[in-house]
C-alpha cells in the first residue's frame, strides 16, 4: 500500500508518551517495508524539524537545543533512507488552492501531495483534516492495522 504520512505522524515518533512513540515506530516501520511504500510531503519534513528544534512542547521535553537538533536531524536521516519525498511545487500548491473543502490550506497541500504521488491513503492524528479527500484516510492504529491485515 501506497501510504502518505501527515506530519504529526512523524511527530509521534519524538513525543514523550511511549504509547505514541512506539504505535509510530511500529507503522513508521510496517509502512517501509516490502510491498508498501511510504510517502511524506516535502513540506512536513521542514514543519516537523522545525516544531522539534523550536517547538514549544518540544522544548519542554527536551530542554537542550543540541538534543532537539540530534532529534531532527535523525528524522530526516529516516525520511531520507526509508520514506519517499513527495515533491511541493506549482502542481501541487494548484491543486491544493483548488480543494476549497479543506479548511487548513498545509492540509490540503498534504492531500494535493498524496493524490499528485499515488497514495492509496494519508494518516494523520488529526480527526478534522481531509475529511473530503478523495484518498482513504487512516489513524495511525487504523492504518497499522491495515498493513498487518
Amino acid at each position: 500500500m501506497n501510504v502518505l504520512l501527515d506530519t504529526n505522524v512523524l511527530l509521534d515518533l519524538f513525543r514523550p508518551n511511549p504509547a505514541e512513540s512506539m504505535l509510530a515506530a511500529e507503522l513508521l516501520d510496517a509502512v517501509a517495508s516490502e510491498g508498501n511504500r511510504g510517502i511524506v510531503a516535502a513540506t512536513s519534513i521542514k514543519d516537523a524539524c522545525w516544531i522539534l528544534e523550536d517547538g514549544v512542547a518540544f522544548k519542554q521535553v527536551y530542554p537542550s537545543r543540541a538534543s532537539r537538533h540530534a532529534l531532527a536531524r535523525k528524522l530526516r536521516k529516516f525520511v531520507l533512507n526509508a520514506l519517499t519525498i513527495a515533491p511541493v511545487d506549482e502542481t501541487t500548491i494548484r491543486r491544493a488552492d483548488l480543494n476549497t473543502k479543506e479548511e487548513d490550506f498545509e492540509d490540503a497541500i498534504i492531500a494535493a501531495c498524496a493524490e499528485l504521488s499515488g497514495a492509496d491513503c494519508i494518516v494523520s492524528n488529526d480527526r478534522k483534516a481531509f475529511q473530503h479527500c478523495k484518498l482513504k484516510k487512516f489513524s495511525p492504529l487504523g492504518c497499522l492495522e491495515a498493513l498487518q491485515a
